[in-house]
């Protein structure tokens, strides 16, 4: 889990590249949005955790609400 504004430190996408996670999630101060695998999350919904990662568990992917088009 990464937290803050700079959202292209290399940890995270190393780690996503050597043990390739079905989904990875991401704090940060960028919007609410999931793409390929990576699940932003703001700060300031934090709150939602659970329910973003139970609506992403019960959808496939290409239905997930927040999916970038």
């Amino acid at each position: 889990m990464k937290s803050g504004e700079q959202v292209k430190g290399q940890s995270l996408r190393v780690f996503r590249k050597k043990y390739n996670p079905d989904l990875s999630i991401r704090f940060s101060l960028k919007g609410l949005e999931y793409n390929e695998g990576l699940l932003n999350i703001p700060l300031y919904y934090s709150f939602l955790f659970n329910d973003l990662i139970a609506q992403k568990n019960n959808l496939p992917s290409a239905e997930f609400a927040f999916k970038k088009k």
